[in-house]
């Protein structure tokens, strides 16, 4: 329970559920009889460490052409794909290669109906440079009320992120026409997303001061703020996955602190991080891959998709791809300029002759984001109603002061929306499950 507050899910090989155990990424399961036996068959082979960064030019030529026979397996079999189009660099990529293949591929994005700031526009501008044939699906309050429980139900297992329910609803549109879809998945976690900022940035303060003076190096090191090793930050700072309840905020919400578990994310994280013999940012992006993109993202759209008989495919996920991209120093996919930090730098690059520099510049929005707001403006009466079943759930989990403290705080604190929406996902599940 710990691990799902922390993470938004629960990662292989437990579950919520006593007696059942999920089979791990990369695993089989040999059943004989009664003997159950779990074999790992494939793991990622990153660079190793001290690898030097191979010449930009060279890479990024070879990814292109990694992504774009990708995207042709991918699409072999359809006359009419259709692409994810977020706005990210990953669906700009697979647009970018649908256009050098001379595929009529049809794009698909959504759209707020009450959203200050939506993404749509954008990604209507990319489909337009690339040539694709653009759909821009509009999500109203009522869709997202009346497809909440089904879509916890689609998924099967507790996932907290609200992008399910936009994935649910996307996909049912898709549905209408194209039987496959195309998505972007595993961009950050292959090539550097957000998650790398913090880590490049202690890089470059270690190679900074490993030029100072020993004496100074000495003193530096001893200081109660001195970090001059970042061999270890991602898992120091815990960076995996989802952070929606930290430590505090399971500590006022636990009503039985025995399940508080207070190591929970390194305990979780360690082993991706001890699996790997590479560069501290390449480690840090294998702990993404396995506890986000594998115990999260992938199931989340696999199972939201079925629901609507789509199958996703996942070109930047493509074996070739993801050779080419565990290959790279982790230094190839983060790069300083002019005093910035810019990630997924060869996808970046790949893309610079595509589309315009501002396109690929800009930050895209997570589409949890619009869902946080749409709690306490539009989805009020949703969330009061949903606060209202979790103060009268007779399981005695939580903290009726924890609850009501977030509700009343939700409308100014996206992080408290988040937690609140986390709950209602398990609270849903529990009833849909009968389990007490």
């Amino acid at each position: 329970l710990s691990e799902y507050l922390s993470f938004n899910t629960v990662h292989a090989p437990r579950t919520l559920i006593r007696g059942i155990t999920q089979i791990p990424a990369g695993h089989t399961a040999h059943i004989q009889r009664e003997t159950v036996q779990i074999k790992k068959y494939w793991s990622m082979t990153y660079a190793p460490i001290g690898e030097p960064v191979p010449a930009t030019g060279d890479y990024v030529k070879s990814l292109q052409s990694a992504v774009e026979r990708a995207v042709s397996r991918a699409t072999a079999h359809t006359t009419n794909p259709a692409i994810l189009l977020s706005g990210g660099l990953g669906s700009m990529a697979i647009g970018a290669a649908t256009r050098s293949l001379d595929i009529q591929a049809t794009s698909y994005t959504i759209s707020f109906t009450d959203d200050p700031r939506p993404e749509a526009p954008f990604a209507g501008r990319i489909a337009n440079i690339l040539g694709l044939k653009h759909h821009e699906v509009s999500i109203s309050s009522a869709q997202i009320a009346n497809q909440f429980d089904q879509t916890v139900r689609a998924i099967g297992h507790p996932s907290g992120n609200p992008a399910g329910i936009l994935g649910s609803i996307l996909t049912c549109a898709v549905s209408h026409e194209h039987e496959t879809v195309l998505s972007g998945h595993g961009t950050d976690e292959l090539f550097g997303g957000a998650m790398l900022v913090q880590p490049a940035r202690e890089l470059r303060l270690l190679r900074t001061t490993n030029l100072l003076p020993s004496r100074l190096k000495g003193l530096l090191h001893k200081s109660p703020g001195g970090r001059l090793n970042p061999e270890d930050f991602g898992l120091r700072s815990e960076i995996g996955g989802a952070h929606i309840f930290d430590l505090p905020s399971r500590e006022s919400l636990l009503k039985d602190l025995s399940l508080l578990n207070p190591e929970v994310r390194k305990t979780t994280l360690r082993p991706y991080y001890d699996e790997v013999q590479s560069d501290p940012l390449n480690r840090t992006l294998n702990a993404c891959l396995y506890a986000w993109l594998c115990a999260e993202r992938l199931p989340r759209m696999s199972r939201t998709s079925a629901q609507h008989l789509i199958t996703p495919l996942y070109p930047l996920l493509d074996a070739e791809v993801v050779a080419l991209a565990a290959s790279l120093p982790g230094t190839a996919k983060v790069r300083h300029r002019r005093g910035s930090l810019h990630i997924r730098w060869p996808l970046r690059t790949m893309l610079s002759g595509a589309l315009p520099a501002p396109l690929l510049r800009r930050s895209r929005r997570d589409m949890q984001s619009p869902l946080e707001r749409w709690l306490t403006t539009s989805g009020r009466l949703f969330l009061e109603a949903r606060v209202d079943a979790l103060l009268k759930d007779d399981r005695d989990l939580f903290e009726t002061n924890a609850i009501e403290n977030l509700r009343d705080t939700a409308h100014h604190d996206p992080s408290a929306a988040r937690k609140l929406w986390t709950l209602f996902v398990l609270h849903s599940w529990l009833e849909q499950n009968n389990i007490r």
